[in-house]
């Protein structure tokens, strides 16, 4: 099994919706959804809630590696404890939770977490093949959904899963149709099409879209220009730890 430790951010700990969280029944839920990631045994991950909705961009969730000098979350001067966690030596991984995680349902918080579980793996089989596809995940925003993108697609397919394990089909199945009647969200129709037993290369979809895009071009031009926008210049970082044979 992974070295996992959870953590609250301080603001996090005094917020009026921690006041009835079971953190030992959490704390079992992630055990749960470990035990599916056998691959990550040596891993070192973070789980930490947070109060600043920074962190993450219109999600509840999300992973980050914490095996490169330089990470922008090291230097997060509004929440000291997780910079000091990411500075510190200790992790490879963090996961990050909003509060909103708190107000979900117990087959949402392992969904999401089950999916972030599955990016960490992505990185951990394949750093190149995973950063290749968050590069081309925004490149292409405009004719393929993000959730669409294979690193997302190859996470939810994991995550529905793991959640068939945990939960059992009937009652999964019946969670995806209650919340696609309840929110309306494309999310829910799009996870209800997927099969967990698909055969899926997560490899060969990012190359072929790597490819079919030109996305090397796209990279070539803008490492020519003066002037980036912070997305832009995120991309050319991926891309370059991407390549680094000596980075992990």
């Amino acid at each position: 099994m992974s070295k996992i430790e959870v953590q609250y951010s301080q603001l996090s700990k005094n917020h009026i919706k921690f006041q009835n969280w079971d953190r030992e029944r959490f704390a079992k839920l992630v055990e749960k959804i470990d035990r599916w990631f056998s691959e990550l045994k040596e891993c070192r991950i973070l789980v930490y809630f947070t109060f600043h909705s920074e962190f993450i961009d219109n999600a509840i969730a999300t992973m980050y590696p914490l095996l490169y000098a330089g990470s922008a979350l090291y230097e997060k001067e509004d929440d000291d404890d997780f910079s000091s966690a990411c500075r510190s030596g200790e992790f490879d991984f963090a996961i990050i939770l909003k509060l909103d995680f708190l107000e979900i349902d117990e087959i949402a918080q392992a969904v999401n977490l089950s999916h972030e579980f599955q990016h960490v793996l992505q990185y951990s089989k394949n750093k190149r093949v995973y950063l290749y596809g968050c590069i081309v995940r925004p490149l292409l925003s405009d004719e393929i959904p993000e959730m669409d993108s294979p690193v997302e697609y190859d996470a939810d397919k994991k995550a529905k899963l793991i959640a068939y394990g945990m939960f059992g089909r009937e009652m999964v199945d019946h969670w995806i149709e209650r919340n696609i009647f309840k929110y309306q969200q494309p999310f829910f129709p799009r996870f209800r099409s997927i099969s967990p037993e698909e055969d899926y290369n997560l490899e060969d979809e990012v190359l072929k879209l790597w490819e079919e895009h030109r996305v090397e071009e796209t990279i070539a031009s803008l490492r020519t220009r003066d002037t980036l926008s912070d997305d832009e210049r995120k991309i050319l970082e991926m891309y370059e730890r991407a390549n680094d044979v000596n980075s992990s």
